[in-house]
């Protein structure tokens, strides 16, 4: 485990009594360690207290099969229209939290490596909120924890060929950008595809003026650092700036590039004007054609539940265990009973605690019972949405029956044909379909009905 003391010597002398206790509290606090628990409700003297290193265990493949963005802080997100990416999983570093007042939302992650970024904005920390913010553990003694707050076992001195980290509950590696640790980051969350925005990769003057490594800020070359970061007053005069090992950072790209092809992920490059061409580059605008309207869909369904909130729920305590599965069970119990409304509310609560797929259509079903066609419809249509692997045939089979009698009783026949045949598709025996779909061939000319394949064929 990383515990070097690496203040330096902008982090005054009277400042160290904290700093260092806060390092040993943090050091304390990354493993599990043995709690006093109430005997009265737990029937326990002892519980276990999940350190850093378990909540950051937690959140492996929380996010799988789910699309990220990984925010730069470069010039270029001037330019863009960051208000898309309100409802996107999204993980920021350093000063991105600058741009929360302007863009009305905060990122899903924040992360923080370097010595001096956390140096310098020390007396900044305490207000940021929202985001989960990730640091690394020896930068502990400048970060006045909270909830929100965990901390990182970063190795950051590395000798021979860079290496990438798929656990980050284990150790993560600098990669001379706080970028390289985002996409390790991405990679633990689960996230396929990951989409780079703002990573510029050009540094103007300052990286043709200036050997890498850190300078002083200073009013003589505060006019050129203006110009590498999205926010002009991103650093000021009497911080410092870290010219960057760009031909470092470059190799790390690689390595992240190939430890993401070799496990079938994808990292684009979605920035403007970037000079990096080491990932494929898409269209940032074309990436919300489709996809910001199932975001927006997922955001309704959970009444406004940020995904914060949702990681918050499996960081807690309460969260150890399969805690959605008992409240999941409990509500299919009520819905089984014809109670639903209580149903309801213990179907949501789970969802919160970990969105599963079982549960929405849980969720969806119980909504259709209650007569909330639209509501129940978003959830089948955010099940049928959702990518990656379908481990469960007969949820899909069955969002697609539902979608279909729904699309029936309102009349929409041919978006209930749709649906009703791909149930059957799924699951030839499904007899409710297959007696829909009769209803909708009798209703129709039989000798028009034509079946949604053939209708496509023929365009």
């Amino acid at each position: 485990m990383s515990f070097d003391i690496v203040w330096t010597k902008a982090f005054k002398w009277w400042e160290r009594p904290l700093g260092y206790y806060r390092l040993l509290k943090a050091r304390k606090n990354y493993g599990t360690r043995i709690g006093i628990a109430n005997p009265l409700t737990s029937g326990h003297f002892f519980r276990a207290v999940p350190g850093y290193q378990e909540k950051l265990r937690r959140l492996r493949n929380i996010h799988e099969g789910s699309r990220c963005f990984v925010i730069g802080n470069g010039p270029s997100l001037r330019r863009m229209d960051l208000k898309l990416l309100r409802n996107e999983i999204t993980i920021g570093s350093n000063g991105i939290f600058k741009l929360f007042p302007k863009i009305g939302f905060h990122t899903t992650y924040l992360t923080m490596e370097d010595v001096e970024q956390c140096e310098d904005r020390r007396r900044e920390h305490k207000h940021i909120k929202g985001p989960i913010k990730i640091y690394a553990l020896n930068n502990a003694y400048c970060v006045p924890s909270d909830d929100s707050t965990l901390f990182m076992n970063v190795y950051r001195h590395q000798m021979g060929e860079q290496r990438f980290s798929e656990d980050c509950s284990e150790v993560l590696y600098s990669g001379w950008t706080v970028t390289y640790l985002n996409l390790q980051l991405a990679f633990h969350l689960g996230c396929d595809p990951v989409y780079l925005i703002g990573v510029d990769f050009s540094y103007g003057r300052i990286g043709d003026s200036f050997q890498p490594g850190v300078i002083d800020v200073t009013a003589k070359v505060m006019k050129d650092i203006r110009l590498t970061h999205f926010d002009p007053s991103y650093h000021k005069v009497g911080s410092r700036f870290g010219v960057p090992h760009v031909d470092k950072q470059y190799r790390s790209f690689q390595k992240a590039h190939g430890v993401y092809e070799k496990h079938g992920r994808r990292i684009y490059n979605a920035g403007l004007d970037s000079e990096l061409d080491v990932f494929e580059k898409v269209d940032y605008a074309d990436l919300f054609n489709n996809g910001g309207q199932r975001s927006e869909r997922h955001s309704t369904l959970l009444k406004e539940v940020s995904p914060n909130d949702e990681i918050r729920a499996l960081l807690t305590p309460n969260g150890i265990g399969r805690r959605w599965k008992r409240l999941y069970d409990r509500a299919e119990s009520f819905y089984k009973s014809g109670l639903h409304k209580r149903a309801l509310r213990l179907v949501e609560k789970s969802v919160v605690s970990k969105p599963n797929i079982p549960a929405y259509y849980l969720m969806g079903r119980v909504k259709k019972s209650l007569g909330d066609t639209d509501g129940a419809s978003k959830v089948f249509e955010l099940i049928l949405d959702k990518d990656g692997p379908r481990l469960d045939l007969s949820i899909y089979s069955g969002a697609h029956y539902h979608l279909g009698e729904v699309n029936y009783r309102q009349r929409n026949l041919l978006e209930a044909q749709y649906h009703l045949e791909q149930c059957i598709n799924m699951s030839p025996s499904h007899e409710k379909a297959i007696e829909y779909l009769e209803r909708i061939r009798t209703e129709c000319d039989a000798e028009s009905f034509i079946p949604i394949e053939t209708q496509i064929a023929s365009i």
